[in-house]
């Protein structure tokens, strides 16, 4: 929607327009498939997560098992190697489990439907010359939606007879209105 009129004064960074995309039937289908897809992968990291949680308890449960054994002469090298290789291999998991669902919790789920509107911000500090659009208007890519007119510096042109013209300084000058 239009949240500034013409004629007010903008600061740059200040909010002007929001625009919300509007879907199409198949873009919603497509939406709706996306989200599912996106609580489907939700729901299958934190199985894996679980999983690999697990597995790394038991992992260090059998580098325990067979250090003791190891200790007490009545296991191998080569089984505690082989159980400190699990471990790593766990651990290595658990950190991958970690990643995945972290990386679907910070993935919204936009409504059905429904997109974020995107907000439009003032180029610069100025004043608002133009809006070009009207609160659920639907507006073309690429078209002119408002004009932010920098004032700190005006320009005035002013028409002098050319009997006059060598008289007039060309600096600048002290407008009134």
């Amino acid at each position: 929607g239009v949240t500034a009129l013409p004629g007010t004064a903008v600061r740059r960074g200040a909010p002007l327009l929001g625009l919300q995309p509007i879907l199409t039937e198949p873009e919603r289908l497509r939406l709706a498939e996306v989200q599912l897809t996106l609580v489907a992968g939700r729901a299958d990291a934190e199985g894996q997560l679980k999983r690999a949680e697990a597995a790394a308890r038991l992992a260090r449960v059998q580098v325990e098992r067979g250090s003791a054994l190891l200790e007490a002469e009545a296991g191998s090298q080569k089984g505690l190697d082989e159980a400190r290789a699990n471990l790593a291999s766990a651990e290595a998991n658990l950190a991958a489990a970690k990643v995945r669902r972290d990386l679907y919790a910070t993935t919204e789920l936009a409504a059905p439907g429904a997109l974020p509107v995107t907000g439009l911000e003032a180029p610069l500090d100025g004043v608002l010359r133009d809006v070009s659009v009207v609160t659920g208007q639907m507006v073309a890519a690429g078209a002119a939606l408002a004009e932010v007119a920098d004032l700190s510096v005006l320009w005035a042109r002013v028409p002098v007879p050319m009997a006059e013209a060598g008289a007039v300084e060309t600096t600048v000058a002290r407008v009134r209105m």
